[in-house]
């Protein structure tokens, strides 16, 4: 009974992400453009299918966001990444 009572105490709170309109449409037009790069170089080369995991489009979009020193702690990108695959997931 004790066990109970200590998980509801000290059971982890998840922060609501907040994503705007404008954040949104930014983010899904760069992922857009990256996929149609993907695609184009796949279908010149002709090797394979024009798909991207999804980890590989989130770790590019994080990696462009980073060269423009977006990013001021682990944090911010920790919470750029999750609310990537919200926008991805949807």
């Amino acid at each position: 009974m004790m066990c109970r009572k200590w998980s509801r105490v000290f059971k982890p709170t998840r922060k609501k992400l907040v994503i705007t309109d404008e954040y949104f449409q930014r983010v899904t037009q760069a992922l857009v453009m990256c996929l149609r790069q993907h695609e184009e170089t796949i279908t010149q080369e002709g090797t394979g299918l024009a798909g991207m995991r999804q980890r590989d489009l989130i770790q590019w979009y994080v990696a462009q966001q980073n060269e423009k020193n977006n990013y001021s702690s682990m944090e911010e990108a920790a919470t750029e990444v999750s609310k990537l695959k919200a926008i991805i997931e949807i």
